[in-house]
């Protein structure tokens, strides 16, 4: 049993009703009577009542009066929260997460499941101290209206996860527990492999970054250089482009370029975004691709904004992401103490000459 401490006694038994109720009941079961349930909890059955009518405000169970209290589906009752802490209709954002979203939403609705999108305003380039830069998510996270959360994209200590721990609500997406992981540093190997396939024997990398790189990364990247023979220098290692920085893109890529004698001819761009500013610097300085430098970079499935540009394409499916995430919630939902799960997303690598631009 867990330990009941600080916040309200009725309070921590409802917690923790959540979460063993569904796994002890079915939906529609009679559930323990009030004098068994004190009995079993070490409490009195006054805080067992204010524990339950929390409850059936919630819509967790139904009270019948001379009955017995009966428990009510998850399904029916409360809804699938899918949580963007950023600001989904922001230029500076991918195509990736709103595609997920849709999906997110069809996969829940496939499963039965009520689902509903949350977006907060926040921006990569700015600062947030709040709990959540959308309140209404917080609010109905807090009058337990939400039954289990899918998670798009988080600031690092996300906040509202111990609310959500403290209503015993089911997560998928931080990284502190199940998510998906996008695998960067296949993506880096990928990248450098097959344009070493091409011919490019000088190798550079370009990635946004706010601190310290990626060394998983770093390390995917350099293993792959030696592998396949083609050579790189630090010059060329610009993994930590800061997106709020203005014109980083146009600074990092003068430094790749600005000495005529050591330039690469080969270029892993690990962000479909971060691609996009690239190409407008890269087209203003009369660069071409693929005689000048050969480009590797992230595209997404589905929504390809590189035209008919003969670039090789590290492709992520947000359609794959979506059902894995989607497919761990449902293990959470039916058993909540399943041991923590992370799957990992990699890129297909599609060359030129296999690329249909139309996908």
């Amino acid at each position: 049993m867990a330990k009941l401490k600080r916040q309200p006694l009725y309070q921590q038994l409802a917690a923790i009703l959540r979460r063993e109720l569904p796994q002890r009941y079915q939906a529609g079961d009679r559930i323990e009577s009030e004098q068994a349930l004190a009995t079993r909890y070490q409490v009195s059955v006054m805080t067992v009542r204010e524990a339950l009518s929390a409850l059936s405000q919630e819509g967790m169970i139904d009270r019948r009066h001379g009955v017995g209290n009966f428990l009510k589906s998850v399904k029916a009752t409360r809804h699938i929260a899918i949580y963007s802490e950023l600001e989904l209709s922001s230029p500076n954002e991918t195509y990736f997460f709103l595609h997920v979203a849709e999906r997110l939403g069809e996969l829940c609705a496939k499963a039965e499941l009520t689902s509903q999108l949350y977006v907060g305003q926040a921006s990569p380039r700015q600062q947030h101290r709040q709990q959540t830069s959308c309140p209404l998510f917080l609010r109905e996270l807090r009058a337990g209206q939400i039954g289990g959360v899918l998670v798009l994209n988080h600031r690092p200590n996300a906040p509202w996860l111990e609310t959500a721990q403290a209503m015993a609500v089911p997560v998928v997406g931080l990284k502190s527990g199940h998510h998906v992981r996008t695998d960067y540093a296949d993506m880096a190997h990928q990248g450098v492999e097959a344009l070493a396939t091409q011919g490019s024997k000088r190798v550079g990398l370009l990635n946004w970054g706010c601190g310290a790189p990626d060394q998983s990364v770093r390390d995917a990247f350099n293993k792959a250089i030696e592998t396949a023979g083609v050579r790189t220098c630090s010059q060329w290692l610009l993994d930590t482009v800061k997106p709020a920085t203005p014109n980083a893109v146009a600074q990092a890529f003068h430094t790749l370029w600005r000495d005529h004698r050591s330039r690469p001819d080969g270029l892993v761009v690990l962000d479909d975004i971060l691609f996009d500013e690239l190409s407008c610097v890269m087209m203003h300085r009369s660069v071409r691709i693929p005689e000048d430098i050969q480009i590797a970079t992230h595209v997404n499935k589905g929504r390809d904004r590189c035209g008919d540009l003969p670039i090789i394409r590290l492709q992520l499916d947000p359609d794959e992401f979506a059902t894995k995430l989607v497919d761990m919630l449902l293990g959470l939902l039916e058993d909540t103490n399943q041991p923590k799960r992370v799957q990992v997303l990699r890129p297909t690598v599609l060359v030129p000459e296999l690329t249909d631009a139309s996908t």
